[in-house]
Formats: structure tokens, C-alpha cells, sequence
């Protein structure tokens, strides 16, 4: 029935078209010259119909499409605006550099992945285990942008103990966002080696994971996070 009714201009005009020819044939059949004439104009103008209602399907078609197009682009520049607004997928954590043999200190930075400007960003920084400082960190960075990210600014310095094994961990917060990361840094024939893993919570999705070559691991494979 809906089909019917969204069709019902082309179909009408159809069936005018098809009585046209009908009453022509009839016409000349008996022989009307005048029954004739009208009788083909009225099959040409239900011809004409034809394809007037054709191309007004056409138009309307057209327009449909062009609509739905718009209000993609409509809904895709609310997302990206909203991306901007809040930082979309972006997430930052603290990059490190490779410990130095025979010093016991590690400079770190912020690092941004994703296009997206990050705001409100808070970090705090707690060394763990034995030989650790505890709390050593605690900074408000407000908004941190990509293009700003990749230098030391204002970051931590990570000190590795005598013992030969060390834990960090980094709580990260952001306007939209709660990240933490955790570092193990390994002393293996004396030399440092790191693991960092980041990780969204509550889901504790992870985001980020990178493993030095030679990082000691348990029987399993894995790092002992």
C-alpha cells in the first residue's frame, strides 16, 4: 500500500497514457478523423505526464539523497567538535628515556597520543618497592596539546636503587578521562632494562604497552607486571 501511494502520480499517469492509445486505436478503427486527433493528443499529453512524473521521482530522489548527506557531514563535525572539546580518543602518559649504565636516575616526559588536545590534565607519580622514594610527584598541567609533548617541561625524574628492581606507577587524570601507568624497571647483567604498560580505568583497557628487548619475564612468557 505504501508503495502504492508514494507511486501514484506516475502510476495515474500511466494509465491516462495507455487510455489515450486506446481511445486512439478505437478512433480510427471507426474511422473519427477528429475522435482521432483528440484522441492522440490526449495520449500524447498522458505521455508527457509520464515523464513529467518520472523526473519529478527523479528530483525528489535527488534530494533525498542530498539531505541525508548533509545531515551526515552535520552529525560528523558535532562528533569532531565534541573531540576537541574533550580530548575524543587522545590519551597521555610518560615516556622515558633509556636508563644511562652507572647512573641511577631516568628523565621522563609527557607524551600525547591522538590529534586531540588534552584538558585538565593532573599527574602524580609514586616510586614503590625497596629503595623507592614513594610520592615524588605531583603536577597540574592544565591543557596539554600533541605538538607540545615529546621534551622534559615539567616532569619527574625516576631514580633506580641499588637493589636492582624498581616499580613506578603514574596516575593520570584528565577532563574526561582516568589513566594509569605503570613502570618495572629490571637490573639484568648490569644493565636497566624497562617495561610500561598504560591502561583506562574502571575498564582497565589497555592503550599503550612496550617491553625492552631483554626485560627478564616469568616462566610464562610475561612480564610481571
Amino acid at each position: 500500500m505504501r508503495w502504492l501511494m508514494e507511486h501514484f502520480t506516475l502510476i495515474s499517469a500511466i494509465v491516462a497514457t495507455l487510455g489515450g492509445v486506446g481511445a486512439a486505436i478505437a478512433a480510427y478503427w471507426k474511422h473519427r478523423k477528429l475522435t482521432l486527433i483528440s484522441a492522440i493528443m490526449a495520449a500524447l499529453a498522458g505521455f508527457g505526464g509520464v515523464v513529467g512524473a518520472y523526473w519529478e521521482k527523479q528530483q525528489q530522489g535527488k534530494k533525498s539523497d542530498e539531505n541525508a548527506a548533509l545531515s551526515r557531514e552535520i552529525a560528523r563535525l558535532a562528533q569532531e567538535n565534541l573531540a576537541w572539546a574533550t580530548g575524543g580518543d587522545s590519551y597521555i602518559y610518560l615516556g622515558t628515556s633509556k636508563p644511562v649504565k652507572g647512573s641511577d636516575f631516568v628523565n621522563t616526559w609527557l607524551e600525547v597520543r591522538g590529534k586531540y588536545a588534552l584538558r585538565d590534565v593532573h599527574v602524580t607519580v609514586v616510586e614503590s618497592g625497596v629503595g623507592g622514594r614513594g610520592f615524588i610527584f605531583d603536577h597540574h598541567y592544565g591543557t596539554v596539546r600533541p605538538e607540545r609533548t615529546g621534551y622534559p617541561a615539567v616532569s619527574p625524574s625516576l631514580r633506580l636503587p641499588a637493589s636492582g628492581s624498581q616499580t613506578v606507577l603514574v596516575f593520570i587524570n584528565t577532563l574526561t578521562r582516568t589513566l594509569n601507568q605503570i613502570f618495572r624497571f629490571e637490573k639484568t647483567n648490569g644493565d636497566w632494562k624497562v617495561a610500561t604498560r598504560v591502561f583506562e580505568l574502571p575498564s582497565k583497557k589497555i592503550l599503550f604497552e612496550e617491553v625492552e628487548s631483554g626485560f627478564p619475564k616469568d616462566e610464562t612468557g610475561n612480564v610481571r607486571w
